[in-house]
């Protein structure tokens, strides 16, 4: 094959089936050079490329070994790749730029730093729901349809974020979510919360709306301006175990004069590696002149499910280094 390929005519293996046209002009503008026609003839010269040039024009036909060449945009890369980089001028070309405000973006930035700032954490629920208005071709399980609000999904995640807030060091579970819901005939954004109250939603449009009561604790939405930056604590995330928590309390009797830390102090450095949030002080009275305090520690594993043996061991040091401070367990 290279043996026939080699007999053919030169014309005919250098020929190529694109054509690009383009001036001058266009060139130095989108380059943000001047070079003149003649270096820009010069390129096609060095290249051995056919070209045709009328004035301020160039009409190149593209050799069948450059499939990489296929718009003015690749043109301009081989001008200034052989006149030279360097002969580009190094200024930022001049932009009638003006940023637009896409108000969908700007109602939900509102809603949530709103949210975020009523002690409300965001969550993110399973778009699939198993009854809805739209029926999906493969479903997840028995998850076959779209959801048609976010109340059922916030739910559920409010149910999930009880069971576990002793490990989430949380006494009140709040919670929010912004995302679409898919009803028969449109598509529609919404916003939800659950707390202790229940659960309440609304359409974006409602819940950024100046009539919403429950949005009216930050500026109106019409007073944020574009590109402001909400400061928010920087959050470093740490991995989560996968396997169960054990809570255990422990509540003792301590003279009057005696400080929560002083106790905290005593049961940090006796209640080993495996507790993962506390000791938390949770009850606190006084009575016949004593005062009764009630710690709380959650542990867990990050490679295997505790026992409550191993839990049992850790709990019976603490308590003894407490009594030997002459402190009574209750």
């Amino acid at each position: 094959i290279l043996g026939l390929l080699t007999n053919l005519p030169e014309s005919e293996f250098q020929s190529g089936d694109i054509k690009i046209n383009f001036t001058i002009e266009e060139v130095n503008k989108k380059l943000g050079s001047d070079f003149s026609a003649d270096e820009i003839e010069n390129v096609w010269e060095r290249l051995k490329w056919e070209y045709l040039r009328d004035g301020e024009s160039f009409n190149i036909t593209v050799p069948a070994d450059r499939p990489d060449i296929t718009g003015v945009h690749d043109i301009l890369s081989e001008i200034a790749r052989l006149i030279g980089y360097d002969k580009v001028k190094d200024e930022i070309p001049k932009i009638d730029f003006k940023p637009k405000v896409d108000e969908t973006t700007e109602r939900m930035t509102y809603a949530r730093e709103h949210m975020i700032e009523s002690g409300y954490g965001e969550v993110m629920t399973y778009t699939f729901r198993k009854k809805g208005d739209i029926e999906v071709a493969h479903g997840v399980g028995d998850k076959s349809s779209l959801r048609t609000n976010l109340s059922d999904g916030l739910k559920d995640s409010y149910e999930l974020n009880m069971r576990h807030s002793l490990l989430l060091g949380m006494k009140e579970i709040k919670i929010f979510e912004i995302g679409t819901v898919f009803l028969k005939d449109k598509e529609e954004m919404h916003v939800g919360m659950a707390d202790k109250n229940g659960v309440k939603e609304w359409t974006l449009e409602e819940a950024t709306s100046q009539e919403n009561k429950n949005f009216t604790a930050l500026p109106s939405l019409w007073g944020l301006r574009h590109g402001q930056n909400f400061s928010s604590p920087t959050l470093l995330f740490k991995m989560w175990s996968l396997f169960p928590y054990i809570s255990r309390d422990v509540a003792l009797w301590v003279e009057e004069d005696v400080e929560p830390e002083n106790v905290t102090k005593v049961i940090k450095e006796n209640m080993g590696p495996l507790v993962v949030r506390g000791p938390e002080l949770f009850d606190q009275f006084k009575k016949e002149g004593k005062k009764s305090l009630g710690f709380r520690l959650v542990f867990q594993a990050y490679d295997r499910t505790l026992s409550d043996e191993e839990v049992n061991k850790n709990m019976e040091k603490v308590q003894f280094k407490l009594t030997e401070k002459g402190w009574t367990i209750r």
